[in-house]
């Protein structure tokens, strides 16, 4: 061996030259066994070369470095021995890095044997440390995503190495700018923000998990530690595996042994049923529509229909709130809007309305708030109804239809104009808004102003009409 720095280095170690003493007494004495010998110390000897220069002499020995305070500074001196690349996540040299993973097990465990001999208890307890790190970052890796995406309980756990790697090199796709525009500003954003890996599932089902960046650098760590653990690399193709490589640790296990740490008062809260059902029932408080509806069960790898008679059930405020508005809206407490929500006015008595009630004459006044009729384009029903109504009349040719006056209500008199939609202006609308009628998704307000803007056809039609003909177009289509 050449008396240099590296030589140096491992000559003042004890725990360097105990590694080489084990080895050289574990190998039939051959030709080439001091060399094969000595190619392992100059590698862990250039690691504790590489820790010194990094640490400014802070960190001198191995044994120092397997400490848990000096755990980041050992993967980083590792990582640049092995020329590890942060942009592609490659190492330059992976077999420099793999090796270095071998050899500081063997140290550790030298240390633990040391220690138990020596009745040193702190130090074995630093071996023990150092041993179970991994075990403990792949627990909580596997805990935060499994949490976050609500799966079944041994989807997440199942999760493969080759799957991660296809799943970042897709998520790091340039998207194409004419899809983005049909996501609002919010969605773009998450889109930016979250990695999306594909895993198999139950009943062989391809499952969707969502990653946020702060994950995707956990289950980077989990890699690289996988690389210290001799013989996990080949044993084990998934990422959150036991240190033993032969299955991975299961998920409801997990998210159970860090509830009871949590000290959460009902752990049968805490099961992947449970979860699973809480996200579909707080999902019916966002009036969500049926196409959101779908894709969430779809992510949540089950069925629209199970999703609504298994995993929703049933939630007392959205019943309170929801339902009894439209009660309040029919016994008179509320003021209605055609073709919108139901709006509650704030300035009624609502416990007198809920106990008196109009009485049901032929001759009673009309409900307040109905008095003007429909505005043009206002009911996103009237569109669509006359559409089919003209297209059934003249043989499939739309017309325009002459001006409907409307009665006038006894608070005032107001007229609608009606007209139905010609062929040149539905071509327009097709033209324009393309996109969002084959994502079965109406359109904004500035998408449709800007439709009409570009379309002289479209000119005596309002934001609104043009809105509540698409949306109509995607109803008949669901």
């Amino acid at each position: 061996m050449n008396k240099d720095d590296v030589f140096s280095c491992i000559t003042s170690d004890p725990l360097i030259l105990g590694f080489g003493e084990r080895m050289y007494s574990r190998k039939d004495v051959e030709e080439n066994t001091p060399n094969q010998v000595s190619s392992h110390l100059r590698e862990i000897g250039r690691l504790l070369k590489v820790l010194r220069q990094e640490s400014q002499m802070r960190v001198k020995t191995i044994s120092v470095a397997m400490e848990p305070a000096n755990f980041d500074l050992l993967v980083h001196c590792i990582r640049k021995l092995g020329e590890y690349d942060d942009s592609t996540h490659l190492y330059g040299k992976a077999f420099l890095a793999l090796r270095l993973g071998y050899s500081l097990k063997k140290c550790s465990q030298i240390k633990k044997s040391r220690a138990v001999r020596e009745n040193d208890d702190a130090a074995e307890k630093e071996a023990e440390r150092f041993d179970s790190l991994m075990t403990v970052l792949a627990k909580t890796t596997l805990c935060l995503v499994s949490l976050f995406n609500r799966k079944r309980g041994g989807e997440v756990q199942r999760m493969k190495v080759d799957d991660f790697e296809k799943g970042m090199v897709s998520s790091s796709r340039v998207h194409d700018p004419e899809v983005a525009k049909g996501f609002t500003a919010t969605e773009n954003k998450l889109i930016n923000v979250l990695d999306r890996v594909e895993i198999r599932g139950k009943f062989n089902r391809r499952v969707a998990i969502l990653l946020t960046k702060e994950m995707v650098c956990l289950i980077r760590q989990v890699l690289d530690l996988r690389k210290m653990v001799p013989g996990l690399v080949e044993a084990s193709k998934y990422i959150f595996a036991t240190p033993n490589g032969e299955r991975p640790f299961r998920g409801s296990d997990v998210i159970r042994e860090f509830a009871i740490e949590a000290g959460v008062s009902d752990l049968a809260l805490f099961t992947a049923t449970n979860l699973r059902k809480q996200i579909a029932t707080l999902a019916q408080s966002m009036a969500l529509s049926e196409w959101e509806q779908d894709h969430l069960a779809t992510f949540l790898g089950h069925d629209i229909r199970v999703h609504r008679s298994v995993y929703r059930q049933p939630l007392d405020l959205l019943e309170k709130a929801k339902v009894a508005k439209v009660l309040m809206a029919v016994n008179g407490g509320m003021k209605p809007i055609l073709g919108d929500s139901v709006s509650v006015d704030e300035n009624e008595d609502l416990d007198n309305n809920m106990v008196s009630t109009r009485s049901e004459t032929g001759g009673r006044d009309q409900p307040p708030g109905c008095e003007g009729g429909f505005e043009d384009g206002s009911d996103p029903e009237s569109d669509g109804e006359r559409e089919d109504q003209g297209n059934r009349a003249t043989g499939g040719v739309v017309i325009a239809e002459e001006a409907v006056p409307v009665a006038a209500s006894s608070r005032g008199s107001r007229t609608s104009k009606r007209r139905a939609w010609s062929l040149a202006e539905t071509s327009a609308v097709r033209r324009q808004l393309k996109q969002c009628i084959q994502l079965n998704r109406v359109p904004q307000k500035e998408e449709a102003e800007l439709a009409i803007a570009r379309e002289p056809d479209l000119q005596t039609r309002t934001w609104r009409n043009v809105k509540d003909f698409v949306y109509n177009m995607v109803k008949k289509c669901k």
